[in-house]
């Protein structure tokens, strides 16, 4: 009887997750605590991986102490780097640790099982007990540790499942069921943290706060954390830091930003486009819209849920949906009117793509025809016209 390997591996996939307490002791990693004087960790990466159908995944990177993000095409080898970190695949050749301690080693034939890799995974399933109730189910990850960093209570509260904890599975929403996946596994005092579209299947009106909660909980605990994401928004705001993945190669890797606008630059596949996501300060609410503050520009923002009076807030909108011009313009609908000095130019396809820095570094997107009409040279002072309704604002 053949053996079906994609039903076998989330067979794995369960068992990790759902894993009765080891009677071996988890690898130990030095330096482990919780708040000031964390001892910086870093994960090496370096190893390939070969596909039955010939495909070969070839990774080397490495992710510190915070936030990760693997970004790339579907299909460039994404999930299968998350499998392979928590030892639910083996590496054909190569090394995977965590400072100077091999979770594997081909060379040394070392190859600890996954439930001795003290490893937080968050699949696409959430694969939750049905019969346990959402307290139980957070209770179970807490039985991996025996000196939990968090309370339980206090992760149901930052993930927004206090008034769900005496139901079960079978009746919470597929977003539900996922913070409950992530809060077991933050529980469970992991090392390194794997999330695999962690936020996928929760509506946007939650999701950014749990995004905010997540940064949070990987500070506190000084861990590794790495997750998967296709969205562009979630992975600018969310990482302090980026691998890209194409074709089964790291394609580029470093910070967030810097690294995501120099590989669009370079035309690498796996960022076809850029998007917007900046931070402007000093928010009020006035006349059903806020007004914030981007470098020395005015910025007028949908009305939210955002306090009256915020630091900061982070606002997300298309390169489509700038318009440039030469000289300020009047007598229009359009409320942000934002001026600022090309510092990019960049042909992609039969779009070009301008980047200006209006007090942070934005793109918009126009048409071969309009780069000629403007003239437009990097070192040009020009005006950035975006409707308020264009302006989605995220945190």
């Amino acid at each position: 009887m053949a053996v079906d390997a994609k039903q076998t591996r989330a067979e794995t996939r369960h068992e990790l997750i759902m894993l009765e307490p080891s009677t071996q002791t988890p690898l130990s990693f030095q330096g482990r605590g919780q708040g000031e004087g964390l001892t910086l960790r870093q994960l090496h990466v370096s190893c390939g991986y070969r596909y039955s159908e010939g495909f070969h995944l070839a990774l080397d990177f490495m992710a510190s102490s915070g936030i990760t993000a693997l970004f790339g095409p579907s299909g460039c080898g994404k999930t299968t780097t998350l499998e392979l970190i928590a030892g639910l695949r083996q590496p054909a050749e190569g090394s995977i640790g965590v400072g100077d301690h091999a979770l594997f080693d081909s060379s040394l034939r070392i190859n600890f099982p996954p439930e001795r890799r003290d490893v937080g995974y968050v699949s696409q399933d959430d694969l939750l007990f049905p019969h346990l109730t959402v307290r139980e189910n957070l209770q179970f990850g807490m039985r991996r540790t025996n000196s939990p960093r968090l309370e339980l209570e206090e992760v149901a509260s930052m993930l927004e499942l206090s008034e769900l904890l005496e139901r079960r599975p079978t009746t919470l929403s597929g977003g539900q069921r996922q913070r409950v996946a992530l809060g077991r596994a933050v529980l469970s005092g992991p090392e390194i943290l794997l999330m695999d579209e962690p936020v996928s299947a929760i509506d946007e009106r939650l999701k950014h706060g749990l995004l905010i909660a997540l940064q949070d909980i990987v500070s506190r605990l000084g861990i590794v954390a790495i997750f998967v994401s296709h969205d562009q928004v979630d992975v600018r705001q969310f990482a302090e830091h980026v691998v890209l993945l194409d074709n089964g190669r790291v394609a580029a890797a470093g910070p967030t930003i810097a690294t995501l606008d120099e590989a669009f630059r370079l035309g690498t596949s796996s960022v076809a486009s850029p998007t917007n996501v900046v931070s402007v300060s000093e928010a009020r609410a006035a006349d059903g819209v806020l007004h914030a503050k981007l470098g020395v520009n005015l910025a007028v923002l949908p009305s939210t849920s955002v306090s009256a009076r915020a630091d900061h807030v982070t606002i997300a909108f298309r390169p489509s949906d700038v318009m440039l011009s030469r000289h300020e313009v009047e007598g229009l609908s359009v409320r942000n009117s934002w001026r600022g000095a090309v510092t990019q130019i960049v042909a992609a396809a039969d779009r070009i793509f301008v980047q200006i820095n209006v007090g942070e570094m934005i793109w918009a997107e126009i048409t071969n025809e309009a780069l000629h009409v403007l003239n437009l040279r990097v070192g040009d002072q020009v005006v950035c016209l975006i409707k308020t309704s264009a302006i989605q604002v995220i945190a």
